[in-house]
């Protein structure tokens, strides 16, 4: 199948429609745009917008599209793609994975591809099949200042080009410091900030003590390094690995650097990489028996079942049995991510890729491994029991004056932190703004707007809680389909699209209120955009 960008009309009024999907993009055009094809309003750098918190300040936006309606024009892309474009006045700046190739994309608002160029070879495709979507090398989005654009691969290439599609200049994270080694392999998105490229890469082999983790920053303009920090934490297991990317705190007073994974979040100055403050809890939840945020220690998860923590082990391994017969052999695995994910889980376990095992043999071994204890930390922390070597962070933190909300991952907590802390400050009581005990997104990151906070589970249940206190105002279930995008706000609303292609959206503020639900028809991963007047 192919991937398609669309541009589509509004019937009413000339609006623009645009969203990244496993197989499409869709755009509509706006009247806003002046005779030179340059619309002045917002645009949209990098993957979480212009303040890197998803939230846009954009007006008259649409709320209804669909495959056949507001519809404008349609241009096939080479291959899939999770990231989300960058949007700087009348380009479109993205990424596409063709077979092995890894490219970057110029395309106008007028539907026109401008220019590609190969920037790596190498793709590699990972996920859990086509019902939960695969992620491509090309997931992490591209940056642009209006100038130059910057894009990272999961190969380790780092590049910087014109707009004119001239490339400036191009370094290699893995020549230069050593192979990655993370299960579904680096999907961290660089954070551009005055003039520099900050990156996360938390990585590490499961079984030893090797914690190969570090935080990098360069200048945007030469690619020169300007400093790297380790991040050592003392996590285990699958534990060293984060899929979440970094953010910058600045509320005007503050700037610092935000990294999330290893079980920690952690600020980093911006000058030097110095670690200013860590913060942990969250595996195991250090508050799993209260909630700050006022709901009883039984919370009831997204979806309305109990949330509890740990393990998936259990459903990789039933995908594992393709026959269902309680056992499993590779042979029976279809080519494709199940298998490779089978191969990755012998590896790991060290089994015979060979031999047949039994269902229940398998399920215990990554139960396993789900309660294996935690080490001694950097800090000299020692793991507490219930420590689960599988919470791997995939969802970011999201930065709003004054709070920083730091979510983990299977349903654990979420923590409101201050910014003004030093050390570990894992322990300190006043650390916290407040705490929601259970029901943390798993992919998609926070959003934070208006006096609220918005968590869009993997379920398509969407909660809302005060920003100020963390208590719940509402929990609703929106779309029963998975949800992997990361939500955004604009005129009013947030969008919030599902892997089926279909996009939510619902009032913002403190009642419920779904407003219209859009069905492309064809699968979505990437977040929405907001720019020029268009969506």
């Amino acid at each position: 199948m192919q991937l398609h960008l669309w541009f589509a009309e509004s019937v009413r009024r000339s609006r623009r429609f645009r969203a990244f999907a496993g197989l499409c993009v869709s755009i509509a055009l706006s009247n806003a745009i002046s005779p030179h094809g340059v619309a002045a309003a917002e645009n949209w750098p990098q993957w979480r917008g212009p303040k890197d918190d998803g939230v846009s300040a954009e007006k008259n936006l649409p709320t209804e599209w669909g495959r056949e309606k507001n519809i404008a024009w349609r241009l096939a892309l080479p291959g899939t793609a999770g990231s989300t474009p960058a949007v700087w006045d009348d380009r479109i700046l993205l990424t596409a994975a063709d077979k092995s190739d890894l490219l970057l994309l110029c395309v106008g608002t007028d539907g026109k591809e401008r220019w590609r160029r190969k920037l790596a070879t190498g793709n590699r495709d990972v996920g859990l099949g086509a019902a939960e979507g695969n992620m491509s090398s090309s997931s992490p989005s591209p940056s642009t200042d209006g100038k130059h654009v910057w894009v990272f691969f999961g190969t380790g290439d780092l590049a910087c080009l014109d707009l004119d599609g001239n490339e400036k200049w191009k370094i290699n994270l893995q020549q230069r410091y050593g192979a990655f080694d993370i299960q579904f392999g680096i999907h961290s998105t660089p954070v551009l900030h005055d003039g520099r490229l900050y990156l996360q890469i938390i990585h590490g082999p499961m079984r030893g003590d090797a914690e190969p983790a570090y935080v990098v920053a360069f200048d945007a303009t030469t690619g020169k390094e300007i400093w790297k920090r380790d991040r050592k934490t003392g996590e285990d297991f699958e534990c060293k690995h984060s899929y979440a990317s970094p953010v910058v705190y600045d509320d005007g007073a503050t700037r610092f650097l935000v990294t999330h994974g290893g079980d920690y979040v952690m600020a980093h100055r911006l000058t030097d990489g110095a670690e200013i403050w860590r913060h942990g809890g969250m595996n195991p939840p250090a508050d799993s028996g209260s909630a700050d945020s006022g709901a009883p220690s039984g919370a009831v998860g997204p979806g309305g079942s109990a949330a509890t923590p740990g393990g998936s082990g259990g459903g990789l391994v039933e995908r594992f049995d393709a026959n269902k017969d309680g056992k499993v052999a590779r042979a029976e695995i279809p080519e494709g991510p199940t298998r490779r994910m089978f191969d990755r889980f012998a590896e790991q376990h060290k089994l015979d890729p060979e031999q047949t095992y039994t269902v229940a043999e398998l399920k215990k071994l990554a139960g396993a491994a789900e309660q294996a204890p935690a080490k001694k930390s950097a800090a000299g922390r020692a793991g507490p029991a219930g420590y689960n070597a599988t919470l791997r962070f995939v969802a970011s933190p999201v930065v709003a004056p004054g709070m920083i909300v730091v979510p983990s991952a299977k349903r654990g907590n979420v923590l409101a932190l201050r910014p003004d802390l030093a050390g570990d400050a894992t322990s300190d009581k006043d650390a916290k703004v407040w705490t929601l005990a259970r029901g943390t997104p798993d992919v998609p990151s926070p959003l934070v707007y208006g006096g609220f906070v918005y968590l869009v589970g993997e379920d398509g249940v969407l909660t809302c809680l005060s920003a100020k206190t963390g208590e719940l105002v509402y929990r609703e279930r929106v779309h029963g389909a998975r949800h992997r995008a990361s939500p955004i706000y604009a005129n009013g609303h947030v969008y919030m699209p599902a892997f089926d292609g279909r996009v939510s959206v619902v009032r913002a503020g403190a009642k419920y209120e779904l407003v219209a639900q859009n069905d492309l028809g064809e699968t979505l991963t990437a977040s929405p955009v907001a720019s020029n007047g268009t969506l």
